[in-house]
């Protein structure tokens, strides 16, 4: 079963506090569902992982076994559960499917612009990242593939003019990148699951700009990092293991919360 709000419970009045709960369609309250805005997974990879733990704990080989042992009763409740779950993902097939596009918003965004063709490569501004940001970055990007190119731009006050000197440097490099990476402007929340990672830089063809997802403490948002990172993959699988291994060598461990 997945972790379920269920009102009037302190579970609830806690996301409900962080603006994590994702629906109030009451009928997707039954523990089959993911409603709320996980912190260590995407919505998707709960919902199959999920399903995969149920089809691994119902599987013909468990039913075999028990039918063998003369265990009748739990023999036919493992076969109607094998049914149910087959059901039910035939009953929500769009419901996966919209959780799955979710993860390639950003993708979308980028052919939506002209941007469909992939140069693999990334910017970074020298020294307007902290260096454990950066470590990560680079550990990240580059186990997916991308290339990492460093820019050398100055602080500015506004996000315009270091994206106008970020300009002049990348045409000194000659050459195209995907994704220029700026600070953030502030914290990356679970609440702003549901907003743009991605903008088109001004002044910069053929370029979009990321502000840089860190939660409070500093630690990368991996549902923010999962959507980047399937611009250039179509494996979440693959950008999970580069998330969680650039989060290592950064010094840092996944937290312990939900």
């Amino acid at each position: 079963m997945i972790l379920t709000p269920i009102p009037g419970t302190v579970l609830t009045e806690g996301l409900r506090a962080e603006a994590r709960i994702r629906t109030e369609n009451w009928g997707l309250f039954d523990g089959h569902y993911v409603t709320y805005e996980p912190r260590l997974l995407t919505p998707y990879e709960l919902q199959r992982e999920t399903l995969r733990a149920f089809r691994k704990f119902y599987s013909l080989g468990r039913v075999a076994a028990r039918a063998l042992r003369g265990d009748k009763w739990v023999t036919l409740l493992r076969l109607e559960a094998r049914r149910y779950i087959g059901e039910w993902r035939r009953r929500n097939r769009a419901f996966l499917g919209r959780l799955r596009e979710e993860l390639f918003r950003e993708a979308r965004f980028l052919a939506a612009a002209g941007l469909r063709r992939r140069a693999r490569r990334v910017a970074l501004p020298e020294g307007l990242l902290p260096a454990d940001a950066e470590r990560f970055l680079r550990g990240f990007f580059q186990r997916l593939g991308v290339k990492v190119v460093s820019l050398k731009v100055e602080a500015r006050e506004s996000a315009g003019e270091m994206a106008e000197r970020a300009a002049e440097a990348l045409a000194e490099l000659r050459g195209r990148v995907d994704l220029l990476i700026l600070p953030a402007l502030r914290p990356w929340k679970l609440s702003m699951a549901g907003e743009p990672l991605l903008e088109l830089a001004g002044g910069l063809p053929r370029t979009a700009l990321l502000r840089l997802p860190l939660e409070e403490d500093g630690t990368p948002a991996y549902p923010a990092f999962a959507r980047v990172g399937m611009v250039f993959t179509r494996r979440i699988r693959k950008v999970s293991r580069a998330f969680r291994a650039a989060l290592e060598e950064m010094g840092e461990r996944l937290p312990g919360r939900r």
